[in-house]
Formats: structure tokens, C-alpha cells, sequence
């Protein structure tokens, strides 16, 4: 056994192992040389690698919090991977909030949904001591798409696209059994049959935000979420509006709205980021690509990083204690409509969105641009 455990380790096995659509990492060179297998979160950030510190994150800092220092750490997927946005924030605070020594570390991992996210602030997050953690969701964080997700009872539940199934915490320890598990068809179709499984993927989805704000507040940190729009126009009958959520929740109005409504409910401050482009056209002209409803151009990126900048300022400086309000911000709408003249730090290179996502529409992150960065050297296995 302990050599069959030694063997499922050295592979590239996840416990995903269902096979819900393509093999979520090794499926480019930019997957191979930026992510590696990880057990509780299916994969993970290589550290070192792809502009990557030593801890699989973004944010040249050292890893013990300063004297004085504000911290914020940035949770996602691709969209916050795409990290044009969150420079651009990052310097939006530091104008405003002078006295403040701001870090902000991003934890964007492509792929990731708000109960992997957990997972990072558990592992990673909350070692960090972070007085804001801010969420980055955009609809598609609805699809719990391969994760596991923490239940009341100290038992885990394994989730693969729609298949699940509840572990005690400890067969984690063993990618061996897990993988089994998953593998050999212990797992059913739905975690409750008198629910519609896109109702169970908001419960889950739900569940884990109670818990990132319990365990930040328990810490003395604070949750933020920013809410990513997609970028459809508004109209009836728009072609793209069933891709806004995977038909989970049925458009992106009511989704945004639904999202608003359970951080009101939570208590959680949040951003809502479809205000920003107010005034400024079509939302589908800042697309990365024509089909790619999620992730924004860079000059989409610089508007969204200048609104949370100005929408958290009042946040760092102190000034806003309570939480579940939507936070104001105002856009110098001139100097908006200008393209960047600087390019991102993933502009040159091509960017790259979830590992293993092909270009495209689609439910989730999909439609990678350019090409991607030759592979560095062969990635470390996980844990």
C-alpha cells in the first residue's frame, strides 16, 4: 500500500479523476510549466515558476507581515491571474492611501472556484495575516467544477462536476484512497435528488463565503468581494446570455443581483464592477476576446483595477467598519475611455486562461490568446 500510495503521488492524478471534460492541468506547455497536481485543491500554482514567488503567488514580498503593513490578498481564477487589474489597484491604493505600506499578494489561480479559493486561504491565505481579503467573482464561480468543500461536521465533500460525495477529513491524507474513491464510483449524481443541481452549486458556493469570513474575522481580518461583470450588453434576446452563468442561474442580471443580495445577507463589503463601465459603451468591447464573456482587456483591466482602488481606499484608511454595503467609487469617465498606454505584465506574452481551457466560449474560463510562454523546466509534483 505504501508503495501504491508512493505511485498515485508521482502521477499526475487529481481527484478529478471522472474526467469531466479535458484534464485540468499538463495540456499546454504554459500548464506544465505553471501547475502542478495538488490533493485538496486539484491543482495548483508551481511557486517559482511563471512569475510566481516562492509561495505560488504573485507579490514580490517577504512572507512575515512588517511592522505597520497593510495587507491584501487577492483570491480568483484566470480573471485575477490576468493581474493587470490588480497592479493597477494596487497603485490606486498606495495614491490614496499615503500613510498605509500596502502589499498585495494575488492568489489567482485559472480554474479556481470560491470553495477552492477556501482552500487557498486556509493553506496559504491565513498564514499571511491579511487585513483584507478581497474575492474576485465573476458567475461562472457558481459551477463548483472540481474542489472540496468543508461541511459543519468535520467531514469533507469531494466534488467533480456534478458528481459528489462526503468523506471524513481524514481520507484527504491519502491521495491513494481518494483517488479510489472517486475513481471506482463512490460518488452519486447529486448531493440532494429533491434539489436542482444548480441550487446545490449556489449552497456550496454560499457556504464556503460563511466560511472565509468566519476564519478572517476570527483573525481580525475583513472580506471583500468584487463583482465581475460579464461583459454582454444588456439587451433581449442576447445570444450570449445563457453562457453569462452555464444556465445555472439563467442571465447575468439576475445572477449579479443574487450575488449582491447573499454579501448584503453575509455582511460581506463588495464592488460591483458592471458601474464602472457605466457610460463608457458596450461592455463587449472590452472583451480579452469576441467570445470570451469573462476576462477583460487590458483597457477593461486598468478601469476595473482604478474602481476597486477607489472603492477600497476607504477601506485601508480605516474609515468603514461596517460590512455588506455595496462600496461607492466615482470614474473620471474622460480618462477612462482612453486606452493604457503601459502593457500588463501577461500582455506581451499572450494570456493564458485555466489550465487546460481551450479557446472559445463556454461555461467557464476559456479562450486562451497569443501564445503561451515556453515551458521553464519540468514542474514539481504536489503534495
Amino acid at each position: 500500500l505504501v508503495g501504491l500510495e508512493f505511485v498515485v503521488r508521482s502521477q499526475d492524478l487529481v481527484f478529478d479523476s471522472t474526467q469531466h471534460g479535458p484534464s485540468p492541468i499538463r495540456n499546454s506547455a504554459y500548464d506544465a510549466a505553471c501547475f502542478r497536481t495538488s490533493l485538496t485543491r486539484g491543482w495548483e500554482a508551481v511557486p517559482g515558476k511563471c512569475g510566481h514567488n516562492e509561495w505560488g503567488m504573485y507579490g514580490d514580498y517577504p512572507h512575515a507581515k512588517g511592522d505597520g503593513v497593510y495587507r491584501v490578498l487577492v483570491l480568483g481564477d484566470s480573471i485575477a491571474d490576468q493581474r493587470t487589474w490588480v497592479n493597477q489597484m494596487e497603485a490606486r491604493l498606495r495614491k490614496l492611501a499615503p500613510g498605509k505600506k500596502i502589499e498585495v499578494w494575488n492568489a489567482g489561480v485559472p480554474g479556481y472556484d470560491t470553495c477552492t479559493e477556501l482552500q487557498v486561504l486556509n493553506e496559504q491565505g491565513l498564514p499571511l495575516k491579511p487585513d483584507l481579503v478581497l474575492v474576485q467573482f465573476c458567475l461562472n464561480d457558481y459551477l463548483v467544477a472540481s474542489t472540496v468543500v468543508p461541511l459543519d461536521d468535520g467531514r469533507v465533500r469531494v466534488q467533480a462536476g456534478e458528481q459528489v460525495t462526503d468523506l471524513p477529513r481524514w481520507v484527504l491524507r491519502s491521495r491513494l484512497l481518494t483517488y479510489g474513491i472517486v475513481t471506482f464510483g463512490f460518488m452519486s449524481s447529486y448531493i440532494n435528488p429533491h434539489e436542482a443541481p444548480e441550487e446545490q452549486h449556489l449552497i456550496n458556493s454560499w457556504r464556503c463565503f460563511a466560511s472565509m469570513k468566519l476564519q478572517l474575522e476570527a483573525q481580525g481580518g475583513r472580506l471583500a468581494t468584487a463583482i465581475f461583470p460579464a461583459f454582454i450588453t444588456d439587451e433581449p434576446g442576447n445570444k450570449m446570455e445563457e453562457l453569462a452563468t452555464g444556465g445555472v442561474i439563467g442571465g447575468h442580471k439576475e445572477g449579479e443581483a443574487r450575488v449582491k443580495m447573499f454579501m448584503e445577507k453575509l455582511k460581506v463589503s463588495h464592488v460591483e464592477l458592471r458601474k464602472a463601465f457605466e457610460g463608457l459603451g458596450p461592455l463587449e468591447g472590452y472583451r480579452e476576446a469576441k467570445n470570451d464573456i469573462w476576462h477583460p482587456n487590458r483597457h477593461g483591466q486598468h478601469i476595473i483595477g482604478e474602481a476597486l482602488g477607489k472603492a477600497l481606499a476607504p477601506v485601508v484608511r480605516g474609515e468603514l467598519k461596517q460590512g455588506g454595503t455595496s462600496l461607492p467609487f466615482t470614474m473620471d469617465k474622460e480618462a477612462a475611455k482612453k486606452p493604457p498606454t503601459q502593457a500588463g505584465p501577461r500582455d506581451s506574452a499572450g494570456t493564458k486562461r485555466g489550465p487546460g481551457a481551450g479557446p472559445g466560449p463556454g461555461p467557464g474560463p476559456g479562450g486562451a490568446q497569443g501564445q503561451p510562454p515556453p515551458p521553464q523546466d519540468k514542474p514539481q509534483e504536489g503534495r
